[in-house]
């Protein structure tokens, strides 16, 4: 007796269920892809945008540092009354320029004929080191260079010290950099800087009463470099820039990379202030369209000139 073992039939997979198939898998790589490149953009964007973010807050650091600085020079004798020639270092502590930049990039110039909308320039000097009191190294200047020393000017000290270093910084902004000359030498310190505006809190009472060394410095307006520089001299000891006791500097930065905001193409963004009034919160800042799709940020900040404050007076 023989047993016959039959296999059963093998059903395969109809076109129909092919089709689905294939379908349905390439609806999965559609949304693996569109999640892939959403979550690309966005990292893309959140890179640029705190790459920007850091620029603006290294820029003001920058540009900081040397204001708080601006005027500082050691005090001879024990006496201190305010502005006067009883300091080491004799020679100008802060000047800018108002849409435009010095004459040659030297702060000793002039400034050039100011264009509308365009950056401003900012000039700061300081005594690098103590010469009386024991020395603290020097400070170099913003391109890292070490300053020149240069002879004492004060007519009023007997000189032990013939010869002091003094900083002078130069901030501006060319090319979509942020960029600063020291003494001899200029070079760029950040990129994607488009703009710079300063605006000077200003002792107007000071400035009028010259003779008056018993009050305390107070900004009482706020300034353009463009009025300072239109001042007289109110005496032959002070410059109108003498009276300026604190500066407000705002960078605009932008995207390195266009194409990354999330308006899309055409961008709505606040610049820095313009004019003293809209520093000054008396007047709106009126936004700007541009259409590269960069995102673009202006960042502002107060800063106290330090050598401007005195003690209260003696009651």
């Amino acid at each position: 007796m023989s047993l016959l073992l039959t296999s059963a039939p093998q059903a395969g997979r109809t076109l129909i269920e092919l089709l689905v198939a294939i379908a349905l898998g390439l609806l999965i790589l559609l949304g693996v892809g569109t999640l892939y490149l959403a979550s690309n953009q966005s990292t893309r964007v959140a890179t640029n945008v705190a790459s920007a973010e850091s620029v603006g807050q290294v820029a003001l650091t920058l540009i900081g540092n040397s204001i708080r600085r601006a005027g500082f020079s050691e005090i001879i004798g024990t006496e201190y009354s305010g502005l006067s020639n009883n300091v080491l270092y004799q020679g100008p502590t802060l000047r800018a320029c108002t849409g435009a930049r010095f004459g040659s990039d030297n702060p000793n110039n002039a400034c050039a004929a100011t264009v509308a909308g365009a950056p401003d320039a900012i000039a700061i000097w300081y005594q690098a080191d103590n010469a009386l009191a024991s020395s603290q190294g020097a400070t170099d200047d913003c391109v890292g260079t070490q300053p020149a020393l240069q002879a004492v000017a004060n007519g009023n000290y007997v000189p032990r010290i013939a010869q002091i270093r003094v900083v002078q910084n130069n901030y501006f902004v060319a090319g979509n950099n942020l960029r600063c000359a020291g003494g001899a030498d200029e070079q760029p310190l950040l990129t994607g800087v488009e703009d710079l505006k300063v605006f000077f809190g200003f002792d107007d009472f000071g400035y009028t009463n010259p003779a008056v060394l018993d009050v305390i410095p107070a900004a009482r307006s706020i300034r353009t470099a463009t009025y300072i520089n239109g001042l007289a001299a109110p005496s032959p000891l002070f410059s109108p820039w003498d009276f300026v006791i604190s500066v407000t500097a705002c960078v605009l930065v932008r995207t390195e990379e266009a194409g990354v905001s999330a308006q899309g193409a055409a961008v709505t963004y606040t610049p820095c202030p313009q004019t003293a009034d809209q520093a000054a919160g008396l007047a709106p800042i009126p936004t700007v369209t541009v259409n590269d799709g960069r995102v673009r940020r202006a960042y502002s900040q107060t800063f106290a000139i330090r050598a401007r404050g005195k003690p209260s007076p003696t009651l």
